[in-house]
């Protein structure tokens, strides 16, 4: 799922930004992606160390309906221009 998914982050990017600002704007995708799986992580620990193993399932399950629900806010958004 993710390597499409920054197949398409990367093309996207490069049609928005100015050729001499590509390289920035790549740079700034990639911060903001390991922020998010840092973060994330993070997260998911903190969580399990309250909570046990058990917390897994629902973690993931959790994180899983986000991401799908701010993909649907997002999608619209995206069609637009």
């Amino acid at each position: 799922m993710l390597p499409p998914t920054l197949g398409q982050v990367f093309e996207r990017i490069s049609q928005l930004s100015a050729p001499a600002a590509l390289t920035e704007a790549n740079g700034w995708i990639v911060s903001g992606t390991t922020l998010g799986i840092g973060t994330g992580t993070l997260a998911a620990g903190v969580a399990i160390g309250a909570s046990g193993t058990s917390a897994i399932t629902w973690i993931v399950l959790a994180a899983s309906a986000l991401t799908a629900l701010l993909s649907l806010v997002a999608l619209p958004a995206s069609r637009q221009r």
